[in-house]
C-alpha cells in the first residue's frame, strides 16, 4: 500500500439516547468532535511524557559539574572542527575542481 495513503479505522462510544439526540439538535458533528477530542488527549499524554522526561534528565544533568559541561563543549567543538577540517575541501563541483563544504561553519 503506498505510505502517502491514510488508513482509518471506526472507533465507535455508546451514548444514551437522550443524550444523542441532544447532539443531532444542535447539531453537533459526532465524528469531527470525537476526533478533536481524541486528538488534544493524545497530545496533552505526550506532552506530559515530554515533561517527565525533562524532569528526569534534569535530575540527571544536576549532577553534573561546571567543569564537566566545559569538558564535555570543548571536546564537542573539537572534533566538530576536526571532522569539517578534514571534509573542507572534499565536496567536488561538476567542474571538478574542489569547494569549500558549506556545512562547516568557521
Amino acid at each position: 500500500m503506498p505510505e502517502n495513503i491514510a488508513r482509518y479505522i471506526t472507533v465507535s462510544a455508546k451514548v444514551p439516547v437522550d443524550f444523542k439526540e441532544k447532539l443531532k439538535r444542535y447539531d453537533i458533528p459526532v465524528d469531527s468532535l470525537i476526533r478533536e477530542t481524541m486528538e488534544m488527549e493524545v497530545r496533552r499524554r505526550e506532552l506530559e511524557e515530554v515533561d517527565e522526561d525533562m524532569q528526569q534528565i534534569s535530575e540527571k544533568l544536576r549532577k553534573i559539574s561546571d567543569e564537566e559541561f566545559a569538558r564535555i563543549i570543548r571536546e564537542a567543538r573539537y572534533l566538530r572542527a576536526a571532522a569539517c577540517r578534514a571534509r573542507s575541501y572534499s565536496t567536488s563541483e561538476p567542474s571538478g575542481h574542489r569547494v569549500r563544504d558549506p556545512t562547516c561553519f568557521r
